[in-house]
């Protein structure tokens, strides 16, 4: 079938080699770590005697203020963007983090409490410019940025830490612009304190850091609390644990749903009288409703026979209670709850925490145990799966390279279908660019890019493609073409530059896609071609013609004709133009011209990455793609 002819956006081809410089993304974290509040301090190998995190032993530098490894960031550096979810690499691991001698908890309105913060880096090249966080979650109830106050110590006194700004949370930058050393171990001193409005609740405090460019370190997380006066506390509550959490997260939409297992075990403990278990899911991305999920407990009667019996969910905001349960348990008991969590099909995406609890009866003198909080995820229910479209091949590039000032050279991009099902409007689009050290920057307006096809009246002719983006990375889409199962289709282009394009390495490339309302996303890519961009003749004769005496050159034709391709050598013609004179040009035959620089780019446009770029690009700009018309 022909190509059709679109309107241009050029957005989505221009950011192929952009996205492909940038920095990879962060290495997964592992999913469901369970966290707990001690009901005293850790010894030995608990708090604190912890280590730093990836070594075997503590850091040997003694505790430095943030003025020796950096200073506490006036205004915070952004955060690091999220990454595709492919990535073609993974960030390199940074120094290790930890935190000691944390308090078990913060008593609102209370004094200061003090505990270190650790950076390690064993194992590692030294590392410029990171950025040391430090985050207070709280996980029964959310703590806004006045909950929450920190210092770090600076000689003899304290100084404050500033907030990041713009966030209702407690987010610190405790140390920004820091250089690690190879193998070096810093340890920073600090204090925290709970406002007196402070609400009751378990807190995780997170140790985050990375240079926002090329590594990451682990998060590293300890478990506190935040404690009022009145509040109850008895470490003879049971112990409770949730198991059967997905590796990979909840699945929108899934009929089955996920079964979970609440655990109570109240070994070497005395009954409970009346207690109450509770189950919270908090959403930290999505705004989760009541009416989106659905629970179902697994119960047995006195007889003995079992059945799904329905749970009511409560709650908005986010925060919704999915399982409650009341009871008693006797003295050294351990029961096993079971209950299914399914989620509607119109679930978006994120990260949540469940949050499991349970208290016995307040007027009662009934125990409290420890809260205990599991990180997990929602898939959305039509996540896209990546398809590899029909194989692409580009050809016609000049081994000697293009001429600038020259005529027409064509090329053609296949697209084989071979052992592949018909696809309709797959997008086909152009890129571009030069690499740092490949010479001067080349601007898209010395690029001309023509296509061969039809426009929306059916209408067969060359059409210009435009080119857009920036000197390192341009591009701009063909159009649309349709391809039966097994065929295969020629797309004829031809590519000239203005006579004063400056010389150097040049590098190309095409790639095709189909995003669908529903069902995979289909792409496919030529990956880099290397070339040359080859310095205009000189000399004082006009046309085309490279040397003396009688030939033909290198002839433009009207739309729709043929062209010859660029020849590179001494020859005789006499030019178009109406100037006399002689000019010559050296003979390059199929090696590359040297320029000073190598033929290879210092960066690529991979087959795999061109497509994640521009998936990124429509998500980017204006989400799902709608068919573009001329």
């Amino acid at each position: 079938m022909k190509l059709k002819r679109i309107a241009v956006v050029a957005a989505a081809a221009v950011v192929g080699p952009t996205v492909l410089m940038t920095t990879p993304a962060m290495a997964d974290e592992v999913r469901n770590p369970a966290v707990t509040t001690p009901d005293a301090e850790p010894k030995g190998d608990a708090a604190g005697d912890q280590t730093p995190a990836g070594t075997g032993k503590p850091a040997e530098t003694p505790a430095e203020t943030p003025a020796e490894t950096g200073k506490p960031a006036e205004k915070p550096a952004a955060a690091p963007a999220k990454a595709p979810a492919k990535a073609a690499s993974q960030a390199q691991a940074g120094p290790g983090l930890s935190i000691f001698s944390q308090p078990q908890a913060f008593a609102a309105g209370g004094d200061w409490a003090e505990f270190n913060v650790s950076i390690d880096n064993t194992g590692n090249e030294a590392v410029q410019g990171f950025d040391l966080g430090l985050n207070f979650l709280g996980t029964d109830v959310k703590l806004s940025g006045k909950h929450i106050e920190l210092e770090y110590q600076s000689g003899n006194g304290w100084t404050a830490v500033p907030q990041m700004p713009g966030l209702d949370a407690p987010h610190f930058d405790l140390v920004a612009g820091a250089t690690i050393g190879k193998n070096a171990g810093k340890t920073v001193r600090v204090r925290a304190r709970a406002s007196a409005d402070a609400p009751a609740t378990a807190v995780t405090i997170t140790a985050t850091g990375t240079n926002h460019t090329s590594v990451d370190s682990k998060p590293f997380s300890r478990q506190s609390k935040i404690t009022r006066a009145g509040e109850q506390v008895q470490s003879q509550a049971p112990v409770l644990s949730l198991t059967g959490l997905p590796e990979w997260g909840f699945k929108a939409g899934d009929d089955v749903g996920t079964e979970l297992t609440l655990k109570v075990d109240n070994s070497a403990r005395p009954g409970t009288g009346e207690y109450y278990l509770g189950v919270d899911l908090v959403s930290a991305d999505t705004s989760l409703r009541a009416d989106q999920v659905v629970v179902e407990y697994y119960a047995t009667t006195v007889n003995g026979e079992s059945f799904w019996h329905p749970v009511e969910v409560s709650g908005d905001n986010g925060k919704l209670r999915i399982f409650d349960y009341g009871g008693e348990y006797a003295a050294g008991e351990q029961r096993n709850l079971v209950f299914r969590v399914r989620l509607a099909a119109d679930v978006p995406a994120g990260d949540v925490k469940l949050n499991v609890s349970g208290q016995g009866n307040p007027h009662h003198g009934g125990l409290v145990s420890k809260t205990v909080s599991y990180s997990s995820s929602i898939e959305a229910a039509s996540a896209p799966v990546d398809v590899e479209g029909p194989k692409m091949t580009l050809t016609g590039i000049p081994a000697g390279g293009f001429k600038a000032g020259a005529d027409w050279q064509e090329l053609a991009l296949t697209l084989d279908n071979a052992g592949l099902a018909g696809i309709e409007d797959y997008l086909v689009s152009f890129h571009m660019g030069r690499g740092f050290d490949q010479g001067p920057w080349v601007e898209p307006s010395q690029i001309h890019l023509q296509a061969f096809g039809e426009d929306e009246h059916g209408k067969e002719g060359w059409f210009d493609i435009e080119i857009g983006g920036s000197e390192e990375s341009m591009g701009g889409d063909i159009g649309l073409q349709s391809i039966a199962a097994g065929d295969k289709a020629v797309v004829k282009l031809r590519l000239r530059f203005d006579k004063g394009t400056p010389a150097g390495g040049f590098m190309m490339g095409a790639s095709g896609y189909k995003e669908q309302e529903s069902g995979p996303f289909v792409w496919s890519s030529t990956g880099a071609h290397s070339t040359r961009i080859l310095a205009a003749d000189s000399g004082n004769g006009g046309g085309n013609g490279n040397g003396n005496g009688g030939g033909t050159g290198n002839q433009p034709k009207p739309d729709g004709g043929t062209t010859t391709p660029v020849v590179d050598g001494n020859g005789n013609g006499a030019g178009n133009g109406t100037g006399t004179g002689t000019g010559t040009a050296p003979t390059t035959g199929g090696a590359l011209a040297e320029t000073g620089s190598d033929a290879a780019t210092s960066w690529a446009l991979g087959s795999a990455g061109v497509a994640l770029a521009m998936g990124a690009a429509l998500v980017a700009g204006t989400g799902r793609r709608r068919r573009p018309t001329a």
